[in-house]
């Protein structure tokens, strides 16, 4: 009952005690457990969703994606995403480096995929020299020829709205996804 003390508690502060009365009323014992319960994964897949994050903004940019990409994959991408890996390491030859996000899409009905990495541009850690410039280019560069497709943020747009970022990356896979499958029956 502890963990359902800690949502009432939070129902409370948010929206105030004639909601939490409302609420609180509509339970018996058992409901209540279940709601625990299910509080409880919500809070597991969140951790598990910013564990390795480096970044406020990649921890929101994660939250968001998650909501916005896996929850609703089947429905409006036509495609399974596998999952948000973030603080993915790639390493193709001799070209090497660590993308804050990964989202594989993988077609099951047509047997291919395509791979997507989400860049968060912190103002501290990018653009701030000519060689730091130079070395995200190359990235960038090394990224395309391997065969991925490279979305940025900077950080204030994430700041600002991190789903209209999920949202945005979203579109921006349902739209090469529409193009991938017209391609390949085409």
């Amino acid at each position: 009952m502890i963990k359902l003390a800690k949502f009432f508690k939070v129902t409370e502060e948010i929206y105030g005690d004639q909601v939490l009365d409302d609420v609180v009323g509509k339970l018996d014992n058992k409901s209540a457990e279940a709601i625990a319960s299910m509080l409880d994964k919500e809070k597991d897949a969140i951790l598990t969703c910013i564990m390795n994050c480096e970044s406020p903004i990649e921890m929101m940019l994660a939250l968001a994606m998650k909501d916005a990409l896996v929850k609703d994959s089947g429905r409006s991408l036509g495609a399974d995403v596998i999952d948000i890996e973030n603080q993915h390491e790639i390493v193709i030859g001799e070209f090497r480096c660590r993308a804050d996000f990964v989202i594989p899409v993988y077609f099951s009905k047509y047997g291919f995929g395509k791979h997507y990495v989400i860049e968060c541009d912190g103002h501290e850690f990018h653009e701030r020299t000519k060689e730091q410039v130079t070395k995200d280019n190359q990235r960038r560069r090394g990224l395309t020829r391997a065969g991925y497709v490279v979305i940025n943020f900077s950080g204030s747009e994430v700041y600002k709205d991190a789903y209209g970022c999920a949202r945005e990356i979203k579109n921006i896979i349902v739209e090469q996804t529409k193009e991938l499958i017209k391609q390949h029956e085409g």
